[in-house]
């Protein structure tokens, strides 16, 4: 299941890198991650921490929630877990406009 969700993630990185036009050394240097990394998080084989989602989102002009599938809390959910309600509120918060988070 966290393998799908990655590979999620990682498609959606690299559709919205190809919609805005931009390479992979580009978004990569800009994020500040090496261009090999970003090949690896766009096939979905390496894992990326929260810093690296938000700095991507940036790059690539969108909110970080537009990044995550749409079946995240879902998915935790499946693997037996109950989702702490930190994890909630952040997942909700990734997902708000950017400009409302900076007013915050």
């Amino acid at each position: 299941m966290k393998q799908n969700i990655y590979a999620s993630i990682g498609a959606a990185i690299r559709a919205r890198r190809d919609a805005v036009g931009l390479t992979q050394a580009q978004v990569a240097e800009k994020a500040g991650l090496s261009r090999t990394t970003l090949t690896n998080i766009e096939r979905g084989g390496q894992a990326l921490l929260v810093h690296q989602l938000l700095d991507l989102a940036r790059v690539l002009r969108v909110s970080p929630g537009s990044l995550l599938p749409s079946t995240t809390l879902a998915a935790i959910a499946q693997e037996g877990e109950p989702v702490p309600d930190t994890i909630k509120a952040l997942l909700d918060r990734l997902k708000e406009p950017s400009a409302q988070r900076r007013r915050r």
